[in-house]
């Protein structure tokens, strides 16, 4: 009788701590999401608390959240088969820098859907964070062959470049140079890998490039003249000094769970009352343009009046992001 009675607290105390824990038994066999949100009914199905993770995220800003983690848990749960709650738990764990449970998840997720491509690309990165640089590399090219962008070719010549595979690095940033040539970033870097080649004139013109390109987009281009017509348009450089309100993007959880970082430039067109009537990314990572997109469009700036007329403005918000 007391070893029944011990079995049976030890069963308790499994069912009431630490549930939600991936090597748990029992995580199969018992629910993963205990929050709930104000005026939402409990969801039911697997793809409703995959809903419900989303809504999570975006009220907390797209930070990481644990209600969200658990909503997505047990969308797993009641099907183990729904590849975009394994990938969206992926992305969290890797968040919470658990990579290999990241892999697993991921794993699954393009066994069961191998024709999406997002799921290539986030695992690629995960692996770049386990130093799997060449299934990092692998995974980006699955990526390439269905979205040739000028970022993930840049970002694969990353992947080669810490391989120290530099001819192709080399032909990667060549590419995303073909495909963005006003872009200074590429060129910046391929001027690394041309000195890492030992061609030290090609890195000097390429860093050249890279520093006409950045003074473009950093001085303003207008100029006024008493004895010109006002132009309807006129450039105005980075503008982010000229806003009275610059909406602050969130950070997307996708772009979070593969520490997505760096300098999103945002193209606007100001109108003559300050307002922005459209907005357009130019450069920066994939899965950060449409929130600094979104923000650029909501944000308000000074009107700019060019000899007592006030005139539109085309220039560039510069968004930075950074992962905590």
């Amino acid at each position: 009788m007391q070893n029944l009675v011990t079995f049976c607290l030890s069963i308790a105390l499994l069912m009431f701590s630490g549930l939600a824990c991936k090597n748990n038994p029992l995580a199969k066999f018992t629910k993963q999401y205990n929050c709930t949100i104000a005026g939402e009914a409990e969801p039911q199905t697997s793809d409703e608390y995959l809903k419900r993770a989303g809504k999570h995220l975006e009220n907390n800003n797209y930070g990481f959240d644990d209600c969200a983690f658990g909503a997505a848990s047990e969308a797993v749960r009641l099907d183990p088969k729904n590849a975009d709650a394994l990938a969206l738990r992926g992305d969290l764990y890797s968040a919470k820098q658990d990579y290999d449970s990241a892999l697993a998840d991921l794993n699954e997720a393009i066994k069961l859907s191998p024709d999406k491509t997002l799921f290539y690309g986030v695992r690629s990165s995960v692996y770049e964070k386990k130093n799997m640089l060449p299934k990092a590399i692998e995974d980006l090219s699955i990526v390439l062959k269905t979205e040739a962008s000028h970022y993930d070719y840049a970002k694969r010549g990353g992947l080669y470049f810490k391989n120290d595979d530099f001819e192709n690095a080399l032909k990667d940033y060549t590419e995303a140079i073909r495909l963005k040539p006003d872009y200074e970033y590429h060129y910046t870097m391929r001027a690394e890998v041309y000195r890492k080649l030992g061609k030290m004139n090609e890195a000097e013109a390429d860093e050249l490039k890279a520093k006409e390109f950045e003074d473009k987009i950093a001085l303003p281009k207008a100029e006024s003249s008493p004895n010109r017509t006002n132009p309807s348009t006129i450039s105005g450089g980075v503008v982010n000094g000229k806003a009275t309100n610059l909406v602050q993007p969130p950070y997307p959880a996708a772009a979070r769970a593969v520490r997505a970082s760096g300098a999103v430039n945002v193209q606007v067109t100001i109108d003559e009352k300050g307002n922005v009537i459209s907005a357009s990314a130019v450069s920066g990572h994939p899965l950060l343009r449409a929130a600094a997109v979104s923000a650029a469009r909501q944000s308000k700036f000074s009107p700019t009046v060019l000899s007592g007329t006030a005139v539109k403005v085309t220039g560039v918000v510069v968004y930075n992001f950074k992962p905590e």
